[in-house]
């Protein structure tokens, strides 16, 4: 798809290494990586950024369930695949016990009902009339959240249910992708240099993977973000046995390379449509499905971001070399 495209140089670091920040990160009961060093407005801010740009893709590619259930490690887990035992800061909040009827099922599917169930006035009787399969409910803590729990590929649950109300999720999924987002940066101190996509690569390995595993298991990615090589990270960026992942992840990187060669004409879904030489005819099928439009459209705009910084970078470059004319 690139053959034209020639390897790149390493970028130049335009921008001094941010340390991250301390106040506001969430307090986690696991081990943190080393602390971070001096805290500064700007870091604040760059993470805060970073981290609500890759909102959107992490409740697309781990979906963001209302309810509790055990994940694939066998933690009580809720949301964007969030452990919530791990996470102090959110434990006081809110949730809510749903107990069904004698012989009615939660369908575990229509996440949308079971929003409104999580959000609805349980002191009003009506709405139980509007919940007929729920027979009891009750307000309690998230760290109360302890007990039976549905497995993540579960289609019913027949019994007691807890459920997350609307700002209890989003903030147990800003908790963790904030927590990540500090791992990426502690592991990258050039994060805030890199084009903006290669940044959303690194912050989305950490997440699924885990910051231990991803530094054991990626040593290689690690070092061609430290250099800024763009092909060697998206050589190294595939995630087995995920292949949805691992395309993102490709496409993400192919729109920084189409920056840094000064070849960005086209939009990321366009080149895929127009692309007829790849060997592998998997690649980019699932973008033409209906069910996945709204995610690789968000992948989309995600690298037209990378265009509006390279430019800005070119720029930059350009004023500090006329600035050392200048001074001779």
């Amino acid at each position: 798809m690139f053959s034209s495209l020639k390897k790149s140089k390493t970028l130049r670091s335009l921008l001094g290494a941010a340390a991250f920040f301390a106040a506001g990160a969430p307090s986690v009961v696991q081990a943190a990586p080393k602390a971070p060093q001096q805290i500064t407005q700007s870091a604040i801010k760059a993470c805060d950024q970073l981290a609500a740009e890759y909102a959107p893709i992490c409740e697309q590619l781990e979906g963001n369930f209302p309810y509790c259930y055990y994940g694939k490690t066998g933690n009580i887990t809720v949301g964007c695949g969030v452990h919530v035992k791990d996470f102090k800061a959110v434990q006081h909040l809110l949730a809510l016990k749903v107990t069904p009827k004698k012989g009615k099922k939660f369908v575990l599917d229509n996440k949308e009902r079971l929003k409104k169930m999580a959000g609805a006035n349980w002191c009003d009787p009506k709405t139980y009339l509007m919940f007929p399969e729920v027979a009891k409910a009750e307000t309690i803590k998230v760290e109360d959240c302890q007990g039976k729990c549905p497995k993540n590929t579960s289609e019913v649950w027949n019994q007691a249910l807890f459920l997350m109300p609307e700002s209890t999720l989003k903030r147990i999924n800003q908790e963790a992708i904030r927590f990540h987002v500090k791992n990426a940066y502690e592991c990258h101190p050039n994060l805030f240099t890199i084009s903006p996509s290669l940044r959303l690569v690194v912050v989305d390995l950490i997440y699924n993977l885990g910051y231990g595993k991803y530094k054991s298991d990626f040593p290689k990615f690690q070092e061609a973000v430290r250099k800024n090589d763009l092909w060697q990270a998206k050589k190294e960026s595939g995630i087995k046995d995920n292949l949805r992942r691992t395309d993102a992840h490709s496409i993400l990187i192919d729109s920084a390379l189409l920056c840094e060669s000064r070849c960005f004409k086209q939009s990321v879904l366009q080149i895929c449509h127009d692309h007829r030489s790849i060997s592998d005819k998997r690649k980019f099928a699932h973008i033409k499905t209906h069910s996945e439009r709204a995610f690789w459209k968000l992948i989309d705009t995600c690298t037209q971001k990378n265009y509006s910084w390279y430019q800005g970078n070119k720029q930059m470059s350009l004023l500090k070399a006329a600035n050392k004319i200048t001074k001779k």
